[in-house]
């Protein structure tokens, strides 16, 4: 990881902390990395991608302090990339605090590979770490992902659900890392059960964000 993906990760960990990018209305261009993304914070944004820095900002209005969120530029910037823009997302976070210990087991991702939140983990992440309770029926999966940041996502059973568990397991999964370690998460703001729990857990929202995954067989245009 280069040293401007760092800086992205500086961002992000800094933002976890309650410490916000100034919002001055500027756009950073970032090199690729992994991942292209948008990420937009209060008047503040932030793009990863291989194409050049002018030809990005060529497309952006820079009267318009939401131009990097706006449809119109994500799908040129998918279609230039050869890339299909996912969903617009909540980032979530918060940072590991001292003194807290977990129940949950550590679990071998790869007997879980079966497991589409599992699979989906590892298809976009490194470092995938399992987490479930005994009884298997809640699961937490965290792993490298954007900028190198720790994100989480959890999941629980049908026969177990709709018992306010999701809050108890996001934070036990949380108890699982360093303290003073920044997780994030990724939400759907549609998703609404998922946002509660993970805003009952601690969570806090610090930005809105895109990411671009290959298209089969696609190829960038010249």
């Amino acid at each position: 990881m280069d040293s401007e993906r760092h800086a992205l990760g500086r961002v992000l960990d800094s933002a976890a902390a309650g410490k916000f990018p100034e919002p001055d209305g500027s756009v950073t261009i970032l090199p690729l990395g992994d991942t292209a993304a948008v990420l937009g914070f209060t008047m503040r944004h932030y793009i990863l991608t291989d194409l050049a820095e002018d030809e990005v900002r060529d497309r952006l209005d820079p009267a318009n302090f939401a131009a990097p969120m706006l449809p119109s530029f994500l799908a040129w910037f998918a279609e230039r990339q050869g890339l299909e823009a996912g969903f617009s997302d909540i980032v979530l976070a918060t940072v590991v605090p001292r003194g807290v210990t977990s129940t949950l087991e550590k679990a071998d991702a790869d007997a879980w590979i079966a497991h589409p939140r599992v699979s989906r983990a590892k298809h976009h992440r490194s470092n995938v770490e399992l987490w479930t309770t005994p009884d298997r029926h809640q699961l937490a999966v965290i792993g490298s992902g954007v900028a190198g940041r720790s994100e989480i996502s959890v999941e629980i059973a049908a026969q177990a659900r709709n018992r306010g568990l999701a809050a108890g397991l996001i934070a036990e999964a949380v108890a699982t890392q360093l303290p003073g370690t920044a997780i994030f998460a990724q939400v759907s703001p549609g998703n609404v059960a998922s946002l509660r729990a993970f805003l009952a857990a601690g969570f806090r929202p610090i930005c809105s964000e895109v990411i671009f995954a290959p298209l089969q067989g696609a190829t960038v245009p010249a």
